[in-house]
């Protein structure tokens, strides 16, 4: 079992938000220091470092529905972790 928990919007977008008018929520992080012992996969910090490296398309602009490089990047992370097939 993994809790996996996708970072929404508002969270992932924050630090370029020039004037944020909601606080950062800390549920996520709250989230992961009670979790990561039984099986925690953190999707924010590697969606992070691709939108720092100039990726953008993690959301529909329009919706706060994944696109499928988002699906894609979450995938590749619950297999980091060990979920899915074994090679």
């Amino acid at each position: 079992f993994y809790l996996l928990v996708p970072p929404n919007k508002s969270y992932l977008y924050y630090d370029w938000v020039i004037h944020p008018f909601y606080p950062k929520s800390q549920t996520l992080e709250m989230l992961q220091a009670r979790a990561t012992p039984y099986g925690y996969v953190d999707l924010a910090k590697p969606f992070h470092q691709k939108l720092e490296s100039g990726f953008q398309d993690f959301y529909y602009p329009d919706d706060l529905h994944w696109s499928y490089p988002a699906g894609v990047s979450a995938a590749e992370e619950l297999t980091k972790a060990g979920a899915g097939p074994s090679p």
